[in-house]
């Protein structure tokens, strides 16, 4: 008996989709975004103090770090709100629209409750040898972070109890990677990173939840220096990443494809980029945030 098709007195229809039509269809359903909006007048422009790199953003507010220790919370015309991390040094946040919360990562892991304006520690500190959590992104309710000595944690929330650790080996190639800077969750599941590599040159591959390679993506660029470990990016929908290379001259945005390949650049510097919802492409340079409007939802 076939079960992947199965009719009821010829009017009701079952149908058993492969758990790839699910990928495929969020493949194909593209998100529109031109690249050449940044070359347009911006539609809003805050000023910062400080050009920290920190920045996330949920389909109605940003959230900015500024140095040493504020967290600065924007719509998309005005400053909202500063927000004192007590003394924690943030190097990235993401935004979980399952659990509506920001989650910021530094010297401990911190979620920021925007409905009841509240900042509160996690249990999550110094996670392996007093090093930094250098990166963070969610799925549904799991949380993953990568600290400074390579570690790969999967954490569930809002216990936080571990699920699961990986070290750099499990995931960089032997005798061709040196590190990675970055991690970032899809809207399936799937994991991207950043990885350098021992020529120098970056790439983004994605792993699945097993954290097995799926796909090795081809060299973004050549930074020309060793120690320097920015290639901020964020997921798109589409299975799509938009990157912002900071090491090439001059500086480019990329729109990055699922098999790594550049599908559209635009030369623009910054040290990060994020988007409101389908609306607002932002971006952080040594001034501030510019928003770019990038369709025309309100």
């Amino acid at each position: 008996m076939n079960c992947d098709e199965i009719k009821l007195n010829g009017e009701i229809n079952f149908t058993r989709r492969h758990p790839c039509d699910e990928i495929d269809a969020t493949l194909n359903n593209r998100q529109l975004l031109e690249l050449d909006c940044v070359n347009q007048k911006e539609y809003h422009r805050f000023s910062l103090k400080k050009n920290s790199k920190a920045l996330a953003t949920s389909s109605n507010f940003i959230l900015a770090f500024e140095s040493p220790s504020t967290l600065i919370l924007f719509d998309k015309k005005n400053p909202l709100r500063s927000i004192d991390t007590k003394g924690n040094k943030v190097w990235d946040i993401c935004w979980s629209e399952t659990m509506k919360i920001f989650l910021i990562a530094g010297k401990k892991l911190q979620i920021y409750d925007i409905i009841h304006d509240e900042l509160v520690d996690t249990s999550i500190e110094n996670p392996q040898n007093g090093s930094d959590i250098w990166s963070v992104t969610s799925y549904l309710h799991d949380v993953l972070l990568l600290d400074n000595d390579g570690f790969i944690k999967r954490y569930s929330c809002p216990s936080f109890k571990l699920k699961a650790s990986w070290p750099e080996k499990v995931y960089l190639q032997e005798n061709n990677d040196t590190g990675a800077a970055q991690i970032r969750l899809n809207n399936i599941g799937i994991l991207a990173m950043s990885i350098n590599q021992e020529d120098l040159h970056w790439r983004i591959d994605l792993f699945d939840v097993r954290m097995q390679r799926i796909h090795c993506g081809i060299p973004l660029t050549n930074n020309g220096t060793a120690d320097l470990w920015d290639i901020p990016f964020i997921s798109l929908n589409n299975n799509e990443w938009l990157v912002m290379d900071l090491r090439s001259m001059p500086q480019m945005l990329l729109l990055v494809d699922k098999n790594g390949k550049i599908q559209q650049q635009v030369e623009r510097g910054g040290s990060n980029v994020a988007l409101m919802g389908r609306t607002y492409l932002v971006l952080r340079d040594s001034t501030g945030l510019q928003l770019y409007k990038v369709s025309q939802e309100s």
